[in-house]
């Protein structure tokens, strides 16, 4: 998305943002309280690390945990 915004190429910005942007909404909900939470799940999902987290963070629902792994799995890491 950056080097698209560097270059001036903003349809391509904006495909790069569509496949990020439920990722990003669920980072943000509950006032970002579920950030870490998003990241490191999407991150267990790739085998990259343990989805546990600490208080005050919650895990998430199984719903939205498969809702971030599926969006994990479409990325090209």
């Amino acid at each position: 998305m950056i080097e698209a915004l560097r270059s001036g190429d903003y349809p391509a910005a904006m495909k790069v943002w569509e496949q990020i942007r439920r990722f990003e909404e669920l980072r943000a909900a509950n006032g970002s309280a579920d950030n870490v939470t998003v990241v490191k799940e999407a991150l267990a999902s790739l085998g990259l690390c343990r989805r546990e987290v600490r208080p005050p963070s919650r895990q998430l629902p199984e719903g939205e945990r498969a809702e971030v792994a599926a969006i994990a799995a479409g990325w090209s890491i």
